[in-house]
């Protein structure tokens, strides 16, 4: 059973999984967001992400896409620079919320350009993807690039960049934002982890089934299809990169 428990940046689903009893049988997918960035953005954390999970493996990671609705009269990345430099506080940009990959990206943006955005946060992709796709509430989004793919292939949403420090092999025609300002570069990244505990036999068969799967040419065709670069780490190695 998947159950969906979104919010504070992943915190919520990582709580919950944090407090779950360490059988094997819940697990979740945590993020560059939920078990990284979140230890540095809030004081009061209600886990620890390093000493209340268990790694299992990376399923991959993706860049985040500056996009823009079919209409908006930005055309290029410096297109909104301009903008953000000469009407400050004008330009609205969505994410999944605080402290998601998404809202640092503007943040990173606001930084090296000197522009200034106003950042809504949401609780989900899903409900800052429809801020912009409706018109209502964004101007802009630095979303990860699996879902904002369909909309951009359905000429929904036009995108100007991808925040990773070179372009992706998935949409090699859309340029890096650090082709116009060198030096930025964001990753989001996705991985499964469980709770603290867990035995080791578990562990190794989550994990060693889990691999086998993002290894499978099927699966791993369809990863890349949607722009995430496939990953495969044993759970020491998720370990030490997290």
């Amino acid at each position: 059973m998947i159950e969906n428990k979104p919010g504070a940046g992943g915190s919520m689903g990582s709580d919950f999984t944090a407090k779950a009893a360490p059988d094997g049988y819940t697990i979740q997918g945590g993020t560059i967001s939920s078990h990284a960035i979140n230890a540095s953005l809030y004081s009061k954390l209600p886990y620890d992400p390093i000493k209340n999970f268990q790694p299992i493996t990376m399923i991959g990671s993706m860049p985040n896409i500056l996009v823009v609705r079919a209409d908006s009269p930005y055309k290029s990345v410096q297109d909104v620079i301009a903008a953000a430099k000469a009407k400050p506080g004008t330009i609205n940009y969505a994410s999944s919320g605080n402290g998601t990959s998404q809202h640092l990206s503007g943040v990173f943006f606001e930084q090296m350009t000197g522009g200034k955005l106003v950042h809504v946060p949401y609780k989900s992709s899903a409900e800052s993807l429809n801020a912009i796709l409706s018109g209502q509430g964004a101007d802009i989004i630095f979303e990860n690039l699996a879902p904002a793919m369909p909309h951009i292939k359905a000429g929904k949403l036009r995108a100007l960049g991808v925040t990773s420090e070179k372009r992706s092999s998935s949409m090699p025609e859309v340029p890096a934002i650090a082709e116009t300002l060198p030096g930025f570069g964001i990753v989001s990244w996705q991985a499964i982890f469980a709770p603290a505990g867990v035995p080791k036999p578990i562990v190794d068969r989550l994990s060693g089934e889990m691999i086998k799967a993002i290894n499978d040419p099927e699966i791993k065709s369809k990863l890349v299809a949607q722009g995430i670069e496939p990953g495969g780490m044993t759970p020491a190695e998720l370990g030490a990169f997290q």
